[in-house]
């Protein structure tokens, strides 16, 4: 009961910083602040909490707790290359998560049936993957029209791809794949679920519309439960893929 209860505490605890940080990052001028470093210094902070654990390997959180510096490197980063295009940042970022979760797949012996590498029922995958287009319109009508530069039709296919690939699969990958498989052992089913989706609501604050949280948080409940009912991560990677392919390419560009 005392394990518990300090592992509540401490992703209690996580939760609560990643979600101040987050708010200083995006909010910092209207907080009267020049910059959004404090933020990022929070992030820092909780990184070097984090990386403390992995040096008392006789402890029950040791083994997921790395797996959680994920989310603020990934603001650090985002951060840093705020003077690159839209979609260089969303590559960059994601293959280095891509290659995160490759070492941590790797170094843990654990069996990609485990993490969701499987087809499942193709059909079944299929429906899911389609759901991206409602999504994505709906998220278009909530978030308004987002430009990522010229697009040429040899470039709206790189750019479809990339979208795709780097933030659909490698988010489900890292975000369902990986922390909800690993914490759903630790804390339970359920509570490993909301918490994740709290998370990754958490990294969508950046986009600093209230609306969108609210729809992202159910969209990430909606992943997270269907990735744990089917074992898989094709149909909601396709899903998410396409959402963001109809975000930020084929509804502003052919539909709008």
């Amino acid at each position: 009961m005392k394990s518990n209860r300090s592992i509540n505490v401490a992703l209690a605890s996580y939760l609560m910083l990643l979600v101040i940080a987050e708010i200083i990052i995006a909010y910092y001028a209207e907080l009267g602040l020049d910059s959004p470093y404090l933020g990022i210094a929070i992030h820092v902070i909780l990184i070097l909490i984090l990386l403390s654990y992995s040096f008392f390997p006789g402890r029950e959180c040791s083994v997921y707790m790395p797996i959680l510096l994920i989310p603020p490197l990934m603001r650090i980063l985002s951060t840093s290359l705020i003077g690159f295009q839209f979609i260089h940042t969303i590559i960059i970022i994601n293959s280095l998560l891509i290659l995160t979760a490759y070492l941590f797949i790797k170094n843990n012996k654990i069996p990609l049936k485990d993490i969701g590498i499987s087809t499942g029922n193709v059909k079944l995958q299929l429906f899911i993957g389609a759901t991206g287009i409602l999504l994505g319109y709906t998220e278009y009508i909530i978030l308004g029209e987002q430009i990522i530069g010229e697009v040429i039709f040899p470039t709206f296919i790189a750019y479809s791809f990339a979208l795709f690939l780097f933030t659909g699969f490698s988010e489900e990958l890292v975000f369902r794949g990986i922390i909800l498989t690993n914490l759903k052992s630790v804390i339970g089913r359920n509570y490993a679920l909301v918490f994740v989706s709290l998370v990754f609501t958490v990294m969508h604050i950046i986009w600093k519309n209230p609306l969108d949280i609210l729809f992202v948080f159910f969209v990430a409940l909606f992943y997270g439960y269907v990735f744990l009912k089917t074992k898989s991560l094709l149909g909601i990677s396709m899903s998410h893929g396409l959402a963001n392919i109809m975000l930020f390419l084929v509804i502003p560009l052919y539909l709008h």
